[in-house]
């Protein structure tokens, strides 16, 4: 798998939106799709929203396991 992060935008919320290019592709999947990640920052609490689309002509189903492994001893 390939990934290559192209942009980020910082809002006064301290949502952060990064986007992926269409280098990112794993070989064994056999569909085509945009992966987008919401990012959400605030007073102890940290938001991810993962959003597929089928960029196929073909439906397939879809499952997200996110694992965060965060060591931070301060967030500011």
């Amino acid at each position: 798998m390939s990934c290559k992060v192209i942009g980020n935008r910082l809002e006064s919320s301290g949502e952060v939106y990064p986007s992926a290019s269409d280098s990112l592709q794993i070989l064994s999947w056999p569909h085509r799709y945009e992966l987008h990640l919401r990012i959400s920052l605030s007073a102890g609490k940290l938001t991810l929203i993962p959003c597929v689309r089928n960029m196929d002509n073909k439906a397939f189903s879809f499952t997200f396991a996110l694992h965060n492994y965060l060591c931070l001893s301060d967030i500011r």
